[in-house]
């Protein structure tokens, strides 16, 4: 596991199917009442509770973004810390629910964390664990390329990230750079570097004008310059912080 899928689209759906899951399982188990409810009651409960956990989960998609494009992989250790925020997230808002005037809830905080969350919790993260693997699946899938487009439909280039090198600033143009057959090559598209940075956050800025993969980060050549494989790229005091060999 060292990459993730961080586009939208394929997080929200599990934000959705996680809250679908809840709703479900408030409205079929109604483990969260001890006194009897009729079902218009139940649905509202269910309802409220799945808003909440739609809404938890979709915090984190962005910080999970910057998780990822910041350490440039995914692991375990990511995993959990996403998990782990995910439950506290939607642990207060459940509970302030719990005792709205909404749900009348009968439990104290730790009767509620005890004897609701902890439960649904373990039921809840077998269905999150299996989501997030097929997110991680996801990149093999579609992510063994990226495609960095230009301004002109026909102007793109279609590169598998480990042979993506480096970006450079060329007016209103970029030069890539990229391994083709184990060779650096050259190609020359209409775009600007600030959207090649925000559409490809593999890339890391060192210059107002270069963008690398850290990947290809050999060496520093002098206190201003870096190595990289196959060619050499500038780079600034306020981009030097952090930058290190892979």
């Amino acid at each position: 596991m060292n990459r993730i899928k961080t586009s939208f689209k394929p997080n929200f759906l599990i934000s959705l199917m996680i809250s679908s899951w809840l709703f479900l399982f408030t409205v079929l188990i109604k483990p969260f009442q001890l006194e009897p409810l009729i079902n218009s009651r139940w649905i509202t409960m269910a309802l409220g509770y799945s808003i909440i956990a739609l809404f938890g989960y979709l915090t984190l998609i962005p910080l999970q973004n910057k998780i990822f494009t910041k350490a440039n992989k995914w692991n375990l250790k990511y995993e959990f810390i996403i998990f782990l925020l995910f439950f506290l997230l939607t642990l207060i808002p459940s509970y302030l629910y719990h005792k709205s005037d909404f749900t009348n809830g009968i439990y104290n905080f730790f009767e509620f964390s005890i004897n609701i969350f902890l439960p649904t919790i373990i039921i809840l993260t077998p269905i999150i664990i299996v989501a997030r693997i097929h997110l991680i699946k996801l990149v093999d899938k579609t992510e063994d390329f990226i495609i960095i487009n230009g301004t002109y439909k026909l102007d793109y280039l279609k590169i598998k990230p480990a042979n993506l090198v480096c970006v450079s600033s060329s007016k209103n143009y970029v030069d890539i750079y990229y391994l083709n057959n184990g060779i650096l090559t050259k190609k020359v598209i209409r775009a600007s570097l600030k959207k090649i940075e925000k559409e490809v956050p593999l890339l890391t800025r060192v210059h107002r004008s270069h963008l690398i993969n850290p990947n290809h980060f050999l060496s520093w050549k002098n206190n201003n310059t870096l190595s990289l494989t196959q060619i050499e790229i500038p780079i600034t005091k306020t981009f030097k912080e952090g930058i290190k060999p892979f």
